[in-house]
């Protein structure tokens, strides 16, 4: 289900992660169509999502960032779990993504090709634009931290699918991330191609941990 026209509400591409928040309301992630789907109530595999994340809809597409042919810049309305060029085939990994949702049932998502987690206030109730973002400037930025003169290392950006600049040849191929939130609610992040876990507390975009 990864073409246009042909994506559905009660299938998934290469399945990457479930989660239920505090209603029991369930999360899945569809990682192969760079979406997340919401059921409030489960009940059968024919059933189609109460909600979706990622897409414009449950039908329309499946692209990275809304335009699986080119590298574009994400805004707070797009995911990519696998992002051009890593052009979609039954031959690719699905990446598997561990989601958190917050006392206020908030959805918290490790958008891995965009080197962002983004925070949706409640999308069974709200809508399904991101409201909050950590490891970028701002909703449109996608840039990595991983260790070079141009990519510092820092306590605010992380690097969880590093895509190399033009003068390097290789790429930080990674499957898998996730994030939680704790009872005091920090932010927890793995930041994958920095090797390390990073802690962001309440109202903090700067790592402390």
């Amino acid at each position: 289900e990864t073409m246009t026209n042909q994506i559905v509400g009660n299938r998934g591409f290469q399945h990457g992660g479930v989660h239920f928040d505090n209603r029991g309301y369930m999360y899945v992630v569809d990682s192969g169509n760079n979406r997340i789907l919401g059921f409030t109530n489960f009940q059968g595999p024919d059933q189609s999502a109460d909600t979706v994340i990622g897409q414009s809809s449950l039908t329309e597409a499946g692209s990275a960032n809304g335009d699986n042919t080119a590298n574009i810049s994400p805004t707070a309305s797009t995911l990519a779990l696998l992002q051009y060029p890593f052009v979609i085939t039954p031959a690719e990994s699905a990446r598997f993504v561990q989601l958190a949702t917050d006392n206020e049932n908030s959805l918290y998502v490790l958008d891995l090709n965009n080197n962002r987690v983004l925070k949706y206030l409640d999308p069974f109730t709200t809508d399904q634009v991101a409201d909050d973002v950590w490891g970028q400037p701002d909703f449109t930025s996608d840039s990595s931290n991983c260790g070079y003169v141009n990519f510092p290392v820092t306590a605010e950006r992380l690097c969880t699918e590093y895509t190399a600049p033009d003068d390097r040849t290789w790429n930080a191929n990674i499957l898998a991330g996730g994030v939680d939130v704790d009872i005091q609610g920090n932010l927890w992040v793995t930041d994958s191609c920095n090797n390390r876990v990073l802690r962001f507390p309440p109202g903090s975009k700067t790592a402390d941990l």
